[in-house]
């Protein structure tokens, strides 16, 4: 006689097909939780360190254009701060955006390159920068050195200085310092979560 086979699922698969309970649910979710906490931290880092190595780039790549139309043209290429891209303005500590341009007289000039610099990035130069005649702005000459004012080359290194106000990472100043011979170097500082402005300014 044939045995019925009995119809219906049987229990312990059954049991392992119900999915997750709460509680281990409520593991999982914490676990993740904790993790998240960690990288969090460590992500944001790596994030402000390239936006400060890409702006600091930027400030490297604008000088050099600079230096390379001012011999290219055999003319004084002029370095300001500019809101579109178009025009010096000054007086502000503070740039919105570094602009190359040529002086055409006092009231206006001609736009030959453009940086902009967005939050959280702040940029600062020395304070010789924001001078409101042409003639006493920073600029490089046509034989490719950098001046400021009348003098015939920088009387000191200049600070440009990149940073971010944060504690993420420690070191959150980039300093790209131009000296008189056109040399261009990068630093590290830390400006305890703050983000100073710099010391040095020419003459």
């Amino acid at each position: 006689m044939a045995l019925k086979r009995r119809s219906g699922v049987c229990p312990d698969v059954a049991r392992n097909a119900a999915g997750f309970t709460l509680i281990e649910l409520a593991v999982t979710v914490a676990v993740l939780a904790v993790l998240l906490a960690i990288a969090l931290p460590s992500f944001e880092t790596l994030s402000n360190q390239n936006r400060l190595g890409a702006a600091s780039n930027q400030v490297i790549a604008t000088l050099q254009t600079a230096r390379v139309e001012a011999i290219r043209q055999n003319r004084k290429v002029m370095i300001c701060d500019s809101a579109d891209g178009a025009q010096c303005r000054c007086c502000e500590r503070r740039w919105r955006g570094l602009l190359l341009a040529q002086p055409e007289g006092e009231s206006g000039s001609r736009s030959l390159a453009f940086t902009p610099f967005n939050a959280p990035v702040e940029f600062m130069p020395g304070a010789a920068f924001n001078k409101t005649s042409w003639n006493l702005r920073v600029a490089y000459r046509a034989d490719g050195r950098p001046a400021s004012g009348s003098a015939p080359s920088l009387p000191s290194p200049i600070t440009l200085r990149v940073c971010i106000p944060t504690s993420r990472p420690a070191n959150n100043i980039r300093d790209v310092v131009l000296h008189p011979s056109g040399r261009v170097d990068v630093k590290d500082a830390n400006g305890g979560g703050a983000c100073p402005f710099p010391d040095t300014t020419p003459g």
